[in-house]
């Protein structure tokens, strides 16, 4: 079986803040569902106002990873 990836929730919505309420974060879990170690090489926000954090080391075959969004809200 390849390396096949679990991600949970598929996404998620910020709701509605206020600026003054500063950055968001959230985090995605992923979950290698393969036989093989999983390598997250890149993740890519689409727009300025999210940047993406997520799990560099190899995620070992039923093992747990995140991938964390930030969002911040100023100028925005």
């Amino acid at each position: 079986m390849q390396t096949k990836i679990q991600i949970s929730p598929s996404e998620y919505d910020f709701g509605v803040f206020k600026e003054e309420g500063g950055k968001q974060s959230f985090d995605f879990i992923v979950t290698n569902k393969g036989n093989n170690p999983l390598i997250i090489q890149n993740v890519t926000a689409s727009c300025g106002c999210t940047t993406p954090e997520w799990t560099r080391s190899p995620i070992p075959p039923g093992g747990k990873g995140k991938v964390t969004a930030s969002y911040d809200p100023v100028g925005r």
